[in-house]
């Protein structure tokens, strides 16, 4: 080769080399417990992501399923990693363990995904958008929120909320409704948020103390208390129906005795849980604010009555 060629092909691969930029690192993590179907129809739409420039992983925690859903993973991907808990590890620790494991990958976002929630397949794409928008020198590790509707009615049933009264009530939250435009929100639900790992080095993982329904909201609230902005992608990013009352401690069918032993299970509101989480963001007032869910079934059982008759 002449002297002058080889010295412009060496020039030219220093300037692919010095211009070309690694793909950003995402590992989208989620928990499951015998919803196999769902399971497996929310990892293949995680795999159909359109997102260029990106290494995507996923790893789900398997908390004692017995349907079968880890042998189908495995069955179907061969780099979908599955860990595995002994049933009593619920949505936040499920959540944690797999947090931990991705750290440990060294990953540049981890992406909170719910195993019953389908993602359009621009989500991770849109979400990234709004990231490199909003991250600036003051803030350069912002949380990014997707807001999810509903399959049939099309409405919002997870995503960002706002402090209605953050001085006397600051765990009350109202729904930040769907906008065209990036929205700051407060705190967020669980079911897709891109979390950056500056973030998670901050201020740590996922607080097991929360076992089930303050896992999300409490770590949304610690990312804020250091500084960390959370924003909410425009439009919807995915599918999913809120979970049904039906079988729950809001479920007038059921007795009285029956809701309230519902209500203090792990998966309704367990006094130990809602005592941390509140000491933790309830501000001055939370030893007054903290016991008021307990009278809620009695509530709702009188109103129950009162409509009954009210309509009969």
């Amino acid at each position: 080769m002449h002297p002058d060629l080889s010295g412009c092909l060496r020039i030219k691969q220093n300037l692919i080399l010095q211009t070309s930029k690694p793909n950003i690192k995402i590992a989208a993590i989620l928990t499951c417990f015998n919803r196999k179907e769902k399971t497996i129809a929310c990892i293949e739409q995680l795999k159909n992501q359109v997102s260029h420039g990106v290494d995507l992983s996923v790893i789900v925690t398997d908390d004692g399923s017995t349907d079968g859903t880890a042998d189908a993973i495995s069955k179907r991907w061969n780099d979908v990693t599955v860990l595995f808990g002994d049933g009593n590890l619920y949505w936040t620790r499920g959540m944690r363990l797999a947090m931990d494991f991705a750290m440990v990958q060294k990953v540049d976002f981890i992406w909170w995904v719910n195993d019953d929630t389908m993602m359009d397949s621009d989500a991770l794409s849109r979400m990234l958008s709004v990231f490199t928008d909003k991250k600036t020198s003051e803030s350069d590790a912002p949380i990014i929120v997707g807001a999810i509707r509903d399959e049939k009615s099309q409405k919002l049933t997870y995503g960002g909320f706002l402090h209605t009264n953050p001085v006397i009530h600051p765990l009350r939250f109202q729904f930040l409704p769907v906008s065209d435009t990036p929205q700051r929100c407060d705190v967020f639900n669980g079911n897709c948020v891109l979390i950056p790992a500056k973030v998670v080095e901050t201020i740590g993982p996922l607080d097991t103390a929360s076992i089930h329904s303050t896992g999300d909201f409490e770590y949304a609230l610690r990312a804020r208390k250091f500084g960390f902005e959370a924003w909410v992608v425009p439009n919807y990013v995915g599918r999913c129906s809120r979970n049904p009352e039906k079988g729950t401690w809001k479920d007038m069918s059921l007795s009285l005795l029956k809701r309230y032993k519902l209500l203090f299970s792990t998966k309704g509101i367990p006094v130990s849980q809602r005592f941390h989480y509140y000491k933790k963001h309830g501000g001055p007032f939370w030893i007054f604010i903290f016991p008021l869910v307990y009278f809620r079934p009695i509530m709702m059982s009188v109103q129950h009555v009162f409509s009954t008759r009210n309509s009969s």
